[in-house]
């Protein structure tokens, strides 16, 4: 799964969405880490990290945009079948310390386009 955030239009997607078993931001255009969270902030898609190469991406938003897709889910999976699969990898961002202290967003590798 990868959040496209383009920092020049000020815009975030979603970018196989129903591809569980990897999770980032990939950042195209000029500016920092804080950038990128800002604009994931301005969307209602996310938040700064912290830690520098991370950004904070929100459960609702991803909920929300998965959705949105043709059928009810992202790249024509089933919606329950999307539901299953999103709750097996927030278990496993839980194991590994990935989600914020409310349980409310997912930690995210900030790449560059």
């Amino acid at each position: 799964m990868e959040i496209h955030v383009d920092l020049a239009n000020r815009t975030v997607g979603l970018h196989d969405g129903a591809g569980f078993r990897s999770f980032s931001v990939r950042a195209d255009g000029t500016g920092g880490d804080d950038e990128v969270g800002a604009v994931l902030a301005e969307r209602g898609a996310g938040r700064p990290a912290a830690e520098a190469g991370h950004a904070w991406v929100s459960k609702a938003w991803l909920v929300a945009t998965a959705a949105r897709a043709p059928g009810g889910a992202p790249d024509g999976v089933a919606p329950a079948e999307w539901a299953e699969g999103f709750d097996k990898m927030l278990g496993v961002a839980a194991k590994m310390g990935w989600l914020d202290d409310d349980g409310s967003h997912i930690k995210a590798h900030i790449e560059r386009g």
